[in-house]
């Protein structure tokens, strides 16, 4: 079929880039999409090739086995091109086409080049290709051929070259619109260009044409925009080249309107846009839009930006037992999203983490922290990074001596740190308030969706806001733990048995109370369970419970359950995923578990006891620190004093967290549930399969969607079935706790990265001390607590709370992944169980291996492998 030579851009289609180039292709997309862009024609690729065809120079072109494609043939071409007039069937063509899109009274039109490969997030092209303003309409073939020329020499030529992109067959389509007379002109970005922040908007603005704005031959206004519907209030501006003038380009209700339109381009673009507009009329046009390139981020702030060869090291230690193995594609696109959040609290608090890279980073589908940037952070503070997070599971186990350190010389340098932490530690108690406020808000505001695209995507980034204000208020808290944790345990070192010893103590704080509570009410359903035959013999039915309804009718057992799901069913084993289905979702989940309880006669509810939040958890904790005082600090008590003090301060910040998190909870329950309403207006529209083919979306992706006209939008599908497959084959890799982006490459299927190891010998962190020998039995063999053998030393992938109901039955505990200060690591303390964690069990050990585990070193021997 014959390419044709002239499209509109409502007649261009999703896949005609090759045709019309990026530029053209954008800008039809916002065209089709109800966004202000003037009517426009293209003239093709197919147009220039025909060209090209009719002057019989292919060869120099497109090159041959015999000819090649050089930089003085292009040379020459482009000044062919300019030289001679368009082939008469061509420009006969192109004639009537003006006369049809444009009528009479447009006689001065704007001429842009919109090349194939521009315009991308790799190479933006920006300035190289022609642009030619106030072109009279019988000019517009001469400077078509111009813009053709530009393509193939001067600088777009040597840029192409300098970036290895090809230079054989060059493809250049032109774009022709009516001249405008703006009132005020300039760019935008939908991100700051400089810190990578997703929470402003960048407006450059001058009161003309907005080419000088672009060419840099002027100052302009320059506007930072808060993301914050409906105000998007000015967060700060500065003067340009007009600051003595009256007037400034845009009034406060222009930008109000220009960031409306900015918010929509950048959905329905999928990435964070680099925008031209102009203001004419009292109505904005948008000229240009593209990816914001690499080369513009990279020439901002280099804490996102670090050099190609540098290699961080990355953990996902924080991340088992409060997310899935494999979180959901929707969660993990929205931790890549609201991730800068994470930079800009280490640079609002003065820390220096330029050149390190960006603070979260997926690898084979799970998320990892920055490790470089937690340890360059630490030894900021003065801390001593390494054995202080091997403590808490960040990183393999090695030398934990002296965990709490403190190099003073450090601190002092660090003394506007400190000042700035302690500044807002003193406000961290309304900051959590606001947020549960800020959530209560969101959830009420939740209850419909809406008809108007503005207000939909202004719902959907509610979720932006919940998980960004998390991570900064986590992010204050934790310094503040982290510093508090260090004083408390310098006061008490005259008189501890061992630093370990104090960090497990002072970790009591750290119980969940939450997974307390539930685990609690679970093991209160067993008890009345139990008392009801009825009930026993249903829940022996183990896998078979989803007619529990019927079945159970008229128990007190049912009444109780139903209590419970009505109070608590939006919680679920990982609160924080919306992709993650509640617990009112698949209440046959919970009564598996209660089932395992009911099965376990021995289980002491002791095993739940929430401590962290009984009143007396600070004199329970300040007594066992300062028990072995003795002579000069029980005569001179001072230290047990300021230990008392902190205490209570760490106590309470460890409360304010578990509110946080709660609050979080509620509101991401209730953002799933818009999520599900809305995926099954899309299953009915035929645009996704099923409504759990949703949460297989990115948010860039689901933004696209909301943001388009149903015709524009490409199938799901495919992109759902391909994240699949690839989901499919992450799981089945094994990946390391820790890893540097150099060893990416080495991990695969067969056994993640190679390490070196003693055979029989195996060193983890000391979770729980007590010593025993047992046999080895893996939790992911077993479907039910009363399959698991007794008294042998089980293997859990995780310190994940659903394994609690399984620590009566064991000898000892092996965690692959997690830390001291985890809710498993505790109860297992409290127990009296003895337990290790960060062993790459399931590739050194085997089921029935015989083993002795030392909790109090964190040393596993294996004493005689199974047969």
């Amino acid at each position: 079929m014959t390419e044709p030579f002239l499209l509109t851009l409502n007649e261009i289609e999703s896949t005609d880039l090759p045709l019309v180039g990026a530029k053209a292709l954008n800008l039809a997309r916002l065209h089709q999409n109800k966004l202000p862009v003037l009517p426009g024609l293209v003239v093709t690729t197919a147009f220039l090739e025909a060209q090209i065809v009719a002057q019989s120079l292919r060869p120099i072109w497109e090159g041959s086995p015999n000819v090649a494609v050089t930089e003085d043939a292009l040379h020459f071409l482009a000044d062919f091109l300019k030289s001679k007039p368009l082939a008469r069937p061509l420009d006969e063509q192109l004639q009537q086409k003006l006369a049809d899109v444009f009528p009479p009274g447009v006689e001065s039109f704007a001429v842009r080049s919109s090349a194939v490969d521009e315009d991308g997030q790799r190479h933006s092209f920006a300035g190289l290709h022609l642009t030619e303003l106030a072109v009279p309409r019988e000019l517009i073939p001469v400077s078509l051929t111009r813009c053709w020329a530009s393509t193939l020499m001067g600088p777009a030529l040597k840029y192409r070259i300098q970036y290895d992109i090809p230079i054989r067959k060059i493809k250049i389509a032109v774009l022709i619109q009516p001249m405008l007379k703006p009132d005020a002109a300039g760019v935008a970005f939908t991100l700051n260009p400089v810190s990578g922040a997703r929470d402003e908007l960048v407006v450059e603005a001058v009161s003309a044409l907005g080419d000088a704005v672009v060419q840099g031959t002027v100052t302009p206004f320059r506007y930072h925009i808060d993301r914050q519907k409906p105000g998007f209030p000015v967060r700060q501006k500065s003067g340009g080249d007009d600051a003595a003038a009256v007037r400034e380009p845009l009034s406060a209700a222009q930008l109000q309107t220009l960031a409306h339109h900015l918010e929509r381009v950048e959905a329905l673009m999928g990435a964070p846009q680099d925008v031209e507009w102009a203001f004419s009329k009292n109505k904005f046009y948008f000229m240009q839009t593209r990816p914001v390139s690499s080369a513009t981020l990279s020439a901002g702030d280099a804490a996102l930006h670090p050099q190609d060869d540098f290699s961080a090291e990355w953990t996902r230690a924080n991340h088992p037992g409060t997310l899935p193995e494999l979180p959901s594609a929707l969660f993990s696109s929205l931790m890549l999203r609201t991730q800068h959040r994470g930079i800009m609290f280490f640079k609002r608090m003065g820390f220096d983490v330029s050149g390190l890279g960006p603070y979260i980073k997926l690898f084979f589908g799970r998320p990892y922290l920055n490790l470089d940037i937690i340890k360059h952070v630490l030894s900021q503070l003065g801390f001593n990074p390494l054995p202080l997070l091997a403590m808490v599971g960040y990183v393999p186990v090695g030398s934990v001596t002296n965990p709490f350190a403190i190099r003073w010389h450090d601190v002092w340098r660090a003394r506007r740190i400190f000042l700035n932490i302690l500044r807002e530690i003193r406000h961290v108690g309304a900051f959590v308030d606001n947020y549960r406020q800020s959530t209560d808000h969101i959830i009420a505001t939740l209850k419909k969706i809406p008809a108007t695209t503005d207000d939909m995507l202004t719902q959907f980034r509610f979720r932006e806001q919940v998980y960004g204000d998390v991570m900064t208020g986590g992010l204050l808290l934790l310094s503040a733990l982290t510093g508090l944790t260090v004083l408390i345990a310098r006061l008490v070192a005259p008189f501890s048995e061992s630093s370990v010893q104090v960090f497990q103590t002072l970790g009591t704080f750290g119980k969940d109370p939450a997974s307390v509570r539930h685990n609690t009410a679970l093991w209160k359903l067993s008890r009345l369970a139990l008392a009801e035959p009825a009930v026993v013999a249903y829940l022996a039915r183990s896998f078979r419970l989803n007619d529990y309804r019927t079945a159970l009718a008229g128990t007190e057992f049912l009444r109780a359950f139903e209590d419970y799901l009505a109070q608590h069913g939006y919680l679920s084993a990982y609160p924080a995923d919306m992709g993650f289905p509640r617990y009112r979702e698949q209440p046959e989940a919970l009564l598996q578990s209660i089932a395992g309880y009911t099965q376990l006669a021995e289980l002491q509810r002791t095993l739940f006891t929430d401590r962290a939040a009984d009143g007396r958890a600070v004199r329970h904790v300040w007594q066992k620190l300062t028990r072995n005082a003795r002579g000069w600090h029980r005569w001179f008590p001072w230290r047990q004093w300021a230990t008392r003090i902190l205490l209570a301060k760490l106590h309470h910040l460890f409360v304010l967290r578990s509110e946080l998190f709660a609050a979080q909870a509620r509101a991401m329950a209730a953002i799933r549930q818009w999520d599900l309403a809305l995926a099954r207006k899309w299953a009915a529209a035929k645009l996704i399969n099923a409504p759990d083919d949703y949460f297989w979306l990115t948010v860039e992706e689901i933004e696209q969607v909301m943001a388009s006209a149903l015709r524009t939008i490409a199938p799901l599908q495919p992109t759902i079935a391909a994240r699949r497959d690839a989901y499919r084959a992450y799981w089945d890799v094994d990946v390391p706790q820790v890893m540097d982006d150099a060893a990416v490459p080495n991990v695969s299927e067969a056994g993640g990265v190679t390490e070196v190891s003693l055979e029989d010998t195996l060193l983890g962190l000391s979770v729980s001390p007590g010593q025993v020998q047992g046999h080895i039995s893996f939790l992911s063999e077993f479907e039910s607590p009363e399959d698991v053998p007794r008294g042998h030393i089980l293997v859990a992938p995780s310190t994940d709370p659903a394994y609690l109901p399984y620590f009566p039955l064991a000898a000892g505990l092996i965690v692959e992944r997690g830390g001291m200060l985890s809710h498993g690591s505790i109860i297992a303390r409290e127990y009296g169980l003895p337990a290790v964690s960060n062993i790459d069990a399931r590739r050194q050990l085997h089921s029935g291996d015989r083993v002795l585990l030392d909790g109090s070193t964190g040393l596993v021997q294996v004493l005689e492998r199974a047969s």
